[in-house]
């Protein structure tokens, strides 16, 4: 319980910090890439959210990328049952992921992609859990590539009719 709280502090540090810092800074990002004016992504974690960002703008999504705070980190406090938790959702201009470091480390590459654009998807587009094959819950046991592209091609699909 006391890690869980001494991480809860330091997550709650760092958001004010950063918020303190975004509201200081006037910095306007001229780009739709994402690129927040603070970035706080765990090296681990960021080859998936860039394969993310990059699928979803080859097919002529671009945005909503946040703007001012993007946090995407481990959480070492998390149940073992929970994957990971979009803490961004319905929040403009701040993502905030958080993935369970103490399953990560046992799922396939497949299946961190999935874990990872399913986040996304939640905090970025505050996509509901059955919203589309992406957004269902819990995560299929077997995860591959195949299903991974079947599945964000839906979350394309699903995305450009509500641009419409």
């Amino acid at each position: 319980m006391k890690n869980k709280v001494e991480e809860i502090i330091v997550t709650f540090n760092v958001i004010v910090f950063a918020l303190v810092i975004t509201l200081s800074s006037h910095a306007q990002s001229n780009s739709d890439k994402y690129q927040s004016n603070i970035q706080l992504i765990h090296p681990q974690l960021a080859v998936y959210v860039s394969e993310y960002v990059e699928t979803l703008e080859c097919a002529g999504i671009n945005g909503p990328w946040a703007k001012d705070i993007t946090t995407i980190d481990f959480s070492y406090t998390m149940p073992v049952t929970t994957l990971g938790w979009a803490l961004g959702m319905n929040v403009d201009n701040v993502t905030h992921v958080e993935i369970n470091a103490r399953t990560f480390e046992y799922l396939s590459r497949s299946q961190r992609e999935f874990l990872l654009f399913h986040e996304l998807s939640h905090d970025l587009f505050n996509l509901e859990h059955f919203s589309t094959p992406l957004m269902y819950t819990p995560m299929p046991q077997y995860v591959d590539q195949l299903y991974v592209n079947i599945v964000m091609g839906k979350l394309i699909n699903h995305l450009k009719l509500k641009q419409q």
